[in-house]
């Protein structure tokens, strides 16, 4: 089991904070934060953590975070934590968002104008 005393959070200000959360198990104060993160054009709308395999050391924590600017990014935790710049893994191909609305919302969108 992963036990790590962190936090990360991302939002409508399209930054990742990193957060430890050491000083809320030991004597219930506030988390301190340690990193901003400016890494999306826009909006965050999704983190998840992934335990990825081949790590001598067993299974090394990556943040993956996905964006309304139509990106999914993988960091590595270790990375995010250490102190300098933080590359942003690319995606080899990114695909370009598509939006198609449906009938029903089609009809939804004309009820509205």
């Amino acid at each position: 089991m992963l036990r790590l005393p962190y936090l990360v959070t991302g939002g409508s200000d399209e930054r990742i904070r990193v957060w430890d959360t050491s000083a809320v198990e030991d004597s219930n104060g506030p988390p301190d934060l340690l990193r901003t993160l400016d890494v999306h054009s826009h909006e965050i709308s999704g983190l998840a953590l992934w335990l990825r395999q081949g790590n001598k050391h067993g299974r090394e924590p990556w943040i993956l975070s996905a964006s309304l600017d139509g990106t999914l990014r993988k960091w590595k935790l270790s990375d995010m934590l250490a102190r300098g710049r933080v590359a942003s893994l690319e995606p080899s191909q990114a695909v370009p968002p598509t939006f198609e609305l449906t009938d029903d919302e089609e009809r939804e969108l004309l009820e509205l104008e």
